[in-house]
């Protein structure tokens, strides 16, 4: 793939013969047509499209955190980029077909802002999440940073997130738990954002918690 520059005419898009011209984000490329393969995958081909297959599938669960918390994070690649390259090699474990999410290590977002301090979550009897926080401001910490939360269930994938409930100067957050998640074990993480949404902080993985029927 090369990068076209802008030439008397400027760039060129659409198929010229074996050549194809696009842009995105605002850089034009040039490339090839694609060419079909006539040999078959490796074994380890094989394994990494497989384990590239299973972690998009969990992405298109959980990607409402991450379309917030990467947004901005990279000027030329996209939150899906972010999020699939850094938990592919850093959160899926085992071996093809079996392959699982090591939810501690798993990063749903990432940026300058500071990230909560000595935050605690638990269930209330009335069963509730209950999140909270020390406000230390520092690393361009804002009271009006916006609370990101999620609660993934592991094994049906259903999940609930909440965007902007709580800001940072709360320093709480609370909210009932939806049906689908009643009963199981709770993988959670929260995550800071400015208002305007442009930077987030690091995820933060707050642990695996078990909800009341």
């Amino acid at each position: 793939m090369a990068r076209q520059k802008n030439g008397p005419n400027g760039p060129f898009y659409g198929k010229c013969g074996s050549v194809v011209g696009s842009s995105w984000r605002g850089i034009d490329y040039l490339r090839g047509l694609p060419k079909k393969r006539k040999t078959e995958p490796s074994n380890d081909e094989a394994a990494n499209r497989s384990k590239f297959g299973f972690t998009q599938s969990w992405l298109n669960h959980v990607g409402y955190f991450p379309s917030i918390g990467f947004a901005n994070f990279s000027p030329t690649k996209t939150w899906q980029n972010m999020m699939m390259s850094w938990n592919l090699k850093n959160a899926v474990t085992g071996d093809a077909p079996n392959f699982k999410i090591d939810y501690s290590k798993v990063l749903l977002s990432d940026g300058p802002l500071q990230e909560a301090t000595n935050p605690k979550i638990a269930v209330t009897a009335e069963g509730e999440f209950m999140l909270s926080w020390e406000n230390i401001y520092r690393r361009k910490a804002k009271p009006t940073d916006e609370l990101l939360f999620t609660a993934i269930c592991p094994l049906s994938l259903d999940s609930f997130f909440s965007a902007g409930q709580s800001d940072r100067a709360d320093g709480k957050f609370k909210a009932s738990i939806p049906g689908c998640l009643k009963g199981c074990n709770v993988e959670v993480f929260m995550a800071f954002c400015s208002r305007d949404r442009k930077i987030a902080s690091r995820s933060q993985y707050l642990g695996n918690i078990a909800l009341p029927l």
